[in-house]
C-alpha cells in the first residue's frame, strides 16, 4: 500500500498544470524577482515534460529563451539554456515517427479481420496483400476521407 502511494505521488510530480506554468512564467518575467527565485523556477520548469500544446499556449518557451539570451547572470543563462535544450529534445523525440503497435490475436480473429479488410478494399476498389503496409494503406484510404468529412 505504501509503495503504491509513493508511485502515485511521484507520478503527480510530473503532471503539468497550466496555471502553475503561467505562475512560473510570471515569476520569470517579473522585475522584482530575485536571482534565487528565477533559478528555482527554472529548475522546476526543467523537471517538467511540457507538451507542445502547453508550450505554445503559455509561451513559456519564449520567456525561457529570453533568459537564455539576456539573463541577468551567467548562472541564470546556463540554467535557462539547459531547460531550453531539454524541452527542444523532448519535443523532437515526440515528433519522431513512432512505431506501429502490432496486435496479435488468434487465427479466427485474423481470418475475420482479413475478410473485413478485403471487403473494405473491394468497396474502395483497392487490392490487399498480406503485407502490413497494404493493410495500413487500406485503412488510410478509408479513414482519410472520413476524417475530412468530419472536419
Amino acid at each position: 500500500m505504501m509503495r503504491s502511494l509513493y508511485v502515485f505521488f511521484v507520478f503527480l510530480k510530473s503532471v503539468v498544470v497550466v496555471e502553475e506554468i503561467q505562475h512560473l512564467k510570471c515569476q520569470l518575467e517579473s522585475d522584482v524577482s530575485s536571482s534565487e527565485t528565477i533559478l528555482s523556477s527554472l529548475k522546476l520548469l526543467g523537471s517538467k515534460n511540457l507538451s507542445k500544446d502547453v508550450l505554445l499556449s503559455t509561451k513559456i518557451g519564449h520567456t525561457v529563451n529570453g533568459l537564455r539570451r539576456q539573463g541577468s547572470s551567467n548562472e541564470i543563462r546556463e540554467q535557462a539554456k539547459q531547460v531550453f535544450r531539454r524541452w527542444r529534445h523532448f519535443i523532437r523525440d515526440l515528433e519522431k515517427e513512432k512505431p506501429l503497435i502490432e496486435v496479435h490475436c488468434d487465427k479466427k480473429t485474423e481470418v475475420v479481420r482479413g475478410k473485413a479488410r478485403q471487403l473494405l478494399a473491394d468497396a474502395l476498389q483497392l487490392t490487399v496483400g498480406t503485407d502490413s503496409t497494404d493493410q495500413r494503406s487500406v485503412e488510410m484510404a478509408f479513414f482519410k476521407p472520413l476524417h475530412a468529412s468530419l472536419v
